[in-house]
């Protein structure tokens, strides 16, 4: 059992295929990843700019044939809320409906949340209770809950992108010389959020692929062991530096995408400042997040359609959203 999931976001689109074994198990493996560039345009004027709109369905061209080389049958689609927020989303995703054929359902800042909390704990059970911040290009979303149900859920307009364009960084990476600015940013504007989690109780995560990367990192340069799952809060401040001043050509050559690389720093300073004001002596950093708990619920979908030989359920995945929708939440053939 297998499908395709497309994960619209600000700064990059990405395929993943999910499999699901005979054992139940859960594959998700990455296939392509297009960038697109609406999160300048939304931060300057709240809209698509229409260059970014023509070059995004280019790019989704290229990922429905990808899909289809692939020999994937179905695909579900949506945005997380950072590209839902936009004034003419909506308009964007009924071109894309009609160009295409696909529907892509525009998330609600809870339901990514959700969907962030489902993929970090697939990468962590059987855990019980858990916390997760994922940092995403243009939001920081946040959710804790135990088992199944997610209890708590927050959103923060601070996105690693995001931030990274207020401090006027460029494709060379964030200067050394705004780290303490950027640091003390995070400690006030995440200090609600980090409390919520704190008197949660649940130990946290730190997750997409930005803290992959750095993770990745620390790994390399001999800050963690080469299997260890987190870092010591000492060394995590110790690194940040070091990977701030080492530039994104040293960070391409350690394996980190290029188009991730000029934007690591940035993501290092913030987990470095929510990793204080959570009060953790271990951050666990790991790269599942918004796109793996998408893949689980089109899995959920398709082994409910298997099960009861009845279309795809159209109010939606199991335990992010209950009533209907535009677009439907729906797996589509892919043509």
């Amino acid at each position: 059992m297998e499908t395709a999931v497309l994960e619209l976001g600000t700064r990059t689109f990405q395929l993943s295929r999910a499999t699901q074994t005979d054992n139940g198990a859960a594959s998700i493996n990455s296939l392509a990843v297009e960038c697109v560039a609406f999160g300048a345009d939304i931060d300057a004027h709240g809209s698509l700019g229409r260059r970014a709109w023509a070059d995004a369905l280019s790019a989704l061209d290229r990922l429905l044939r990808a899909a289809q080389r692939n020999r994937l049958k179905t695909l579900l689609a949506v945005a997380p809320h950072a590209l839902g927020g936009a004034e003419d989303a909506e308009g964007f995703v009924r071109a894309v409906e009609r160009r295409f054929g696909v529907r892509v359902d525009l998330l609600s800042p809870t339901e990514t949340a959700q969907l962030a909390y489902r993929g970090a704990r697939r990468a962590l059970m059987p855990i019980d209770a858990l916390g997760v911040v994922h940092l995403g290009d243009s939001t920081i979303d946040v959710a804790a809950g135990r088992g199944a149900q997610c209890d708590i859920t927050d959103s923060l307009p601070l996105g690693i992108t995001r931030i990274h364009r207020a401090y006027d960084a460029t494709d060379a990476g964030l200067e050394a010389s705004d780290c303490q600015a950027l640091l003390g940013l995070m400690r006030l504007s995440g200090g609600p959020a980090a409390r919520r989690l704190r008197e949660y109780g649940a130990p946290v995560v730190m997750a997409s692929g930005y803290a992959g990367a750095v993770l990745d990192v620390a790994r390399a340069w001999g800050y963690v062991d080469a299997l260890s799952p987190s870092i010591g809060r000492l060394a995590l401040h110790a690194l940040v530096p070091e990977l701030v001043l080492s530039g994104p050509e040293a960070l391409t050559q350690l394996g980190v995408e290029p188009w991730r690389a000029s934007l690591l720093g940035t993501a290092a300073v913030a987990i470095d400042a929510l990793a204080g004001l959570l009060g953790q002596r271990e951050v666990w950093l790991m790269s599942d997040g918004v796109t793996e708990g998408l893949a689980l619920e089109a899995l959920a979908m398709l082994e409910s359609t298997a099960a009861t030989g009845m279309g795809f359920d159209a109010r939606g995945p199991r335990g992010v959203r209950q009533a209907a929708t535009t677009s439907g939440y729906v797996p589509v053939t892919v043509a």
